[in-house]
């Protein structure tokens, strides 16, 4: 109960401390600068296919590579570690080259400052992935309590200093993204360092010795389990994505940004809940599974209950948030219909977050290749078809609406694979 509610602290920290950061940006700025943000933020979306975390092996491999001995695992985790680092040099040559294709309203500079903050958003963690799961495994939940705190605070308190003083300088809002991650990434290290300091190996350990480390893990785990992912958190966003490519206006597509920012607070709970019970998992072997399996049919139980409750606490709250975070800006009418509009976005939230459970354990107790062949690449392409052929054929409403049918589709994908299973 210690640890899982340590674990379960460091992940409440860091998602209200995202959401936070995303609400004091849409407190603060005008709709068509917030629009901007949250567009960009879906057009990387795809690009983040090539942000493999090879880190996530580790709850997999971790009582594994305990048992080969320390020099395997601090040798693993110090190539991880470099393969993360790697990842900023590629962020900033993507941002350039989709500065270079997007040219819209903004000049050159402030196209890439947005478009390299929108990458650095969701690939910061996985510069010091490798550290952070290290110190999850090895239970030193306070030590990633401190960095979740640390992180988050440095990136919140830059956040309101941008918009208190210098809101039209999109440039500073990113470096304080950068700066917040990099030295979150510093202290990580470190952390993990004196964690293990005792096996000095980082100097007998050669780039090309790093690079067949990471390459074996991706080949045989992680890439895979990325695909799968990057599926996942692209159909998150693929109603977002949709409206900017069919051109929908983009005070609109501002206000549907606005209310999806606000539905996934619905997720916080679920996921908190899945990564502890991944943790649980990974710090065991594999010969129990049928206690794997009893514990997971009750976790997944609790787990809709709790979606359900969810659901009509939002709701209730829901027109007066939404109310709360206009303060004048979006009219009554507006205000009606991203209400209208969360209703279906949070229902499809209660269908996708109760297969998190049962979809965390397939990860690391199945095979993922089948796992993605099988749920996630049929789920991807379905979603795309639904999606646009809603913002193509009924408007805005209907983008809404889709997000049921997306949810109930991967319902559908998880419970066939169960089936498969039992037979």
């Amino acid at each position: 109960m210690k640890h899982g509610s340590l674990n379960a602290l460091e992940h409440v920290l860091t998602r209200c401390g995202d959401a936070l950061a995303a609400l004091i940006l849409l407190w603060a700025l005008p709709i068509e600068v917030f629009s901007k943000l949250a567009i960009a933020q879906a057009i990387i979306a795809p690009f983040l296919l090539f942000y493999v975390a090879p880190e996530i092996v580790l709850y997999k491999d971790y009582t594994l590579w305990k048992t080969q001995g320390s020099f395997t695992l601090i040798t693993k985790i110090n190539a991880l570690r470099t393969f993360g680092w790697l990842k900023i040099i590629f962020s900033i040559l993507i941002a350039i080259c989709l500065t270079i294709v997007f040219k819209k309203d903004e000049t050159f500079f402030n196209r890439f400052c947005i478009f390299l903050w929108a990458l650095f958003l969701p690939i910061l963690p996985q510069i010091y992935g490798a550290d952070r799961e290290f110190l999850r495994l090895d239970l030193q939940l306070k030590k990633i309590n401190f960095l979740a705190i640390y992180q988050k605070l440095t990136l919140l308190l830059g956040t309101l200093f941008y918009v208190k003083y210098w809101p039209s300088q999109i440039p500073l809002l990113t470096l304080i993204c950068i700066f917040s991650g990099l030295t979150t990434a510093l202290i990580a290290k470190y952390m993990t360092y004196r964690a293990l300091e005792q096996y000095r190996l980082d100097s007998q350990q050669t780039f090309s010795q790093k690079f067949q480390v990471v390459f074996k893990i991706i080949k045989e785990f992680s890439f895979w389990q990325h695909l799968s992912g990057i599926i996942q958190n692209w159909v998150q966003t693929m109603d977002l994505f949709v409206l900017g490519i069919f051109g929908f206006p983009i005070r609109t597509v501002g206000l549907y940004a606005a209310i999806l920012k606000l539905a996934n607070f619905s997720y916080m709970i679920p996921m908190t809940l899945s990564n502890t019970f991944l943790v649980w998992i990974g710090r065991r072997s594999k010969e129990a599974l049928e206690q794997e399996k009893k514990i997971l049919s009750r976790g997944t139980v609790w787990l809709i209950m709790t979606n359900i409750l969810q659901f009509f606490l939002f709701l209730i709250l829901a027109p007066f948030i939404i109310k709360i975070f206009s303060h004048g800006r979006w009219s009554g009418e507006e205000q009606s219909l991203m209400f209208n509009w969360i209703k279906w976005i949070l229902g499809g939230a209660v269908l996708f977050s109760s297969c998190f459970l049962f979809s965390s354990w397939l990860m690391v107790r199945d095979n993922v290749y089948k796992v993605f062949i099988k749920i996630y690449l049929p789920w991807g392409v379905a979603s795309l078809v639904v999606y646009s052929s809603a913002a193509y054929f009924g408007g805005l409403k209907w983008v809404a609406i889709a997000n049921v049918p997306v949810a109930l589709i991967f319902c559908v994908n998880l419970l066939r694979i169960r089936r498969i299973e039992s037979n």
